[in-house]
């Protein structure tokens, strides 16, 4: 009788034993340190006055050692984070831009509101890793990490003086763009500083903890203070006039209201004020033709209607004029008269929609929710 003997390659009998010795060990073999539990993952933080932050991090333990560190180094720098938290909430300013209705039930819109998240926003720099620790008996991975003051302070001021020439630059755009009669690109440049404001503050505030002595939140609070004036200026002087041409009285009056209560959501009055920005509108309904439908004769109206923002200056906004293309938004009606009416309601609500849509795409609010 022959025999048939297989061998197989070393790559093979290696992998096999391998199994053998981790199924013999009953289960993954988590790696831990020998050294006893260090006296430092017990130690409270220092104080955020220290001249070096020192936090103790932790994460349990899995068989994937650099990621159970990465987790333990990351809960480190939001610990330290958290001792900010206090600080930046309580100093934190309105950053809300509010532009007064002036008109009946006068209450302030807040068009830009405030909303920090303390620990997105709060940017832990220049942490050092000092010791480490995989502990068996909790199994815990521990780190231990230091933040030196001087050195993150120096990082922050880097990165504050750039957003400050941002909101200088904004604050200079709208002064000028008031003092020229162009109400809109001042309120865009207002909007523009405060989200630059808001989004700065809580750096601003944890370098001011940092080093105190730069004045950082000194300036900003002078920044913040012009704004607030601009602000007062832009509501005071400048309203908006709406005029809207359409046969049907009822529906240019429709128009108008929805028009006004629009832009008072984003903090304008309407009004009579020497200053006025003027939206005029014209809506109308064009016979198109006749079509016979299922042994019936219909009527066919294109929706006609064209839009124009003027400035105070005389100048017009082209990023909100438009016409409706011809001949694109139809209605049609057995009866005459129904058609009509049916285009000219057409014609108004998408005179109101675009209007809207163009005017959010020129100006967003910059609502940080």
């Amino acid at each position: 009788m022959t025999r048939t003997f297989f061998f197989a390659p070393p790559s093979l009998l290696s992998a096999l034993l391998l199994t053998l010795l981790c199924v013999s060990c009953g289960g993954p073999n988590f790696y831990f340190d020998s050294e006893p539990t260090p006296e430092w993952t017990r130690h409270t933080t220092s104080q955020i006055g220290s001249a070096t932050i020192e936090m103790v991090g932790t994460a349990p333990v899995t068989t994937q050692v650099k990621n159970d560190f990465d987790l333990a180094v990351r809960e480190a720098k939001n610990r330290i984070a958290q001792l900010f938290m206090s600080q930046v909430v309580s100093r934190s300013s309105d950053w809300s831009l509010s532009l007064t209705n002036n008109g009946e039930g006068s209450e302030d819109r807040q068009v830009l509101q405030q909303n920090i998240e303390v620990r997105t926003n709060v940017k832990v720099d220049n942490v050092k890793v000092v010791a480490q620790h995989r502990d068996e008996e909790t199994s815990t991975q521990y780190v231990r990490v230091t933040v030196d003051r001087h050195a993150w302070a120096t990082r922050l001021n880097r990165r504050t003086e750039a957003t400050f020439r941002q909101l200088q630059q904004d604050t200079r755009r709208a002064q000028s763009a008031m003092q020229a009669n162009h109400p809109l690109q001042a309120y865009q440049a207002l909007v523009g500083a405060y989200q630059a404001g808001q989004q700065i503050e809580p750096d601003i505030i944890v370098l001011e903890l940092l080093a105190p002595q730069q004045g950082a939140q000194t300036k900003l609070r002078e920044l913040h203070r012009t704004l607030s004036q601009l602000g007062q200026q832009l509501r005071e002087n400048f309203q908006f006039a709406i005029s809207i041409q359409c046969a049907d009285r009822r529906i240019a009056r429709d128009v108008k209201t929805n028009l006004e209560t629009f832009l008072n959501d984003y903090g304008f009055s309407t009004g009579r004020s020497a200053r006025l920005i003027r939206v005029e509108a014209q809506l109308g309904k064009r016979f198109l033709k006749k079509e016979r439908i299922a042994g019936r004769t219909e009527f066919v109206y294109a929706a006609t209607g064209k839009l124009r923002v003027v400035a105070p200056d005389g100048s017009e906004v082209r990023s909100l004029a438009f016409h409706l293309p011809p001949e694109t938004y139809t209605e049609q009606s057995p009866r005459d008269r129904d058609a009509m009416a049916l285009a000219l309601r057409l014609a108004a609500d998408t005179v109101t929609s675009k209007f809207r849509s163009q005017f959010r795409s020129a100006f967003p609010r910059h609502d940080l929710q």
